[in-house]
């Protein structure tokens, strides 16, 4: 077993030993916590979404950053993934498109330059980022919650060993959205 400690100085004890230490929490104001590698890292991070007919086309992705916990300029990747098999879970996720871009500072908006499909309603698809960061940083900004179990979270860009946020104490949402 593994532990990661957050900023106020709590030990949390974490799954199994094949788990690297994944988040260490400061807390914020509006946002509620932020979250990042205990020793820095490759992060990724994406919400669960279900495609409501008429949807089918989404236009952009929004992210929160907490530029006191994740500085502005930041190099981050926005990815929208459809989900093949329809189980709910990224570890098959592949990329249908991808946005290059940097950080910011409250909501931002990346937007894609024509609707991308994702699947017909019912179906279900990705939306989040990758980022790197070093030890001291906290990318991924959560709300103050309810949550609804949707938000994933690895130490791959490709969703190798990603968990459910909620498996790692945090029963909130990442503040992602995709935009139809």
């Amino acid at each position: 077993m593994r532990t990661f400690q957050d900023a106020c100085g709590t030990s949390l004890l974490l799954g199994g030993a094949a788990d690297p230490a994944i988040a260490c929490p400061v807390r914020s104001g509006t946002d509620g916590t932020c979250l990042g590698l205990t020793s820095g890292g490759t992060l990724a991070v994406a919400n669960d979404f279900t495609v409501v007919s008429g949807g089918e086309g989404i236009t952009g992705i929004q992210v929160y950053w907490n530029d006191a916990s994740f500085p502005s300029s930041t190099p981050v990747t926005v990815h929208l993934w459809s989900d093949p098999n329809g189980d709910g879970t990224p570890a098959d996720a592949v990329s249908l498109a991808s946005i290059s871009a940097l950080s910011s500072s409250g909501w931002t908006t990346y937007a894609f330059g024509t609707p991308v499909y994702v699947g017909p309603g019912g179906s279900g698809f990705f939306a989040g980022f990758v980022a790197s960061h070093p030890r001291g940083q906290y990318p991924v900004a959560i709300d103050s919650g309810p949550g609804v179990d949707a938000t994933w979270i690895a130490t791959t860009a490709d969703f190798t060993g990603a968990a459910l946020l909620s498996s790692y104490g945090y029963p909130e949402n990442a503040m992602i959205w995709a935009l139809g």
